[in-house]
């Protein structure tokens, strides 16, 4: 949760509320001022879930839905989602769930490895 970038954007307005908290001898008003940043920065992860959401095609859902936390092979996955065009399943499929960071692979470095895996991050 990105608190401490909204409470660094209202950096001071939580110096006001710190100060009115200690003058007041109480801490509501800290306290109300935290919850509002928190607030925020809930509205915020659901923005930005949103726009990723909107982002996963139909295609990468189902990908998803096959690829699990341990390793799989795309042989695999094309077997699972009942697929047998390769170059349609890595441009529909495997590169925008990389592109979107939900997979990643075994052996980075050698993407066209034939021992390349991949899992759910």
């Amino acid at each position: 949760m990105p608190v401490e970038s909204v409470v660094r954007d209202y950096q001071q307005d939580y110096y006001l509320a710190l100060q009115q908290s200690g003058s007041d001898g109480e801490s509501t008003v800290f306290i109300e001022f935290m919850l509002e940043v928190i607030l925020k920065s809930i509205q915020e992860i659901l923005i930005d879930t949103d726009q990723a959401t909107d982002q996963v095609t139909d295609q990468v859902k189902r990908l998803i839905s096959v690829v699990g936390g341990k390793w799989i092979s795309s042989t695999d996955i094309m077997h699972k989602l009942k697929l047998s065009h390769k170059p349609t399943f890595r441009k529909n499929y495997l590169k925008p769930a990389m592109e979107l960071k939900l997979i990643v692979m075994k052996y980075p470095n050698t993407p066209s490895s034939p021992k390349q895996q991949y899992k759910r991050t």
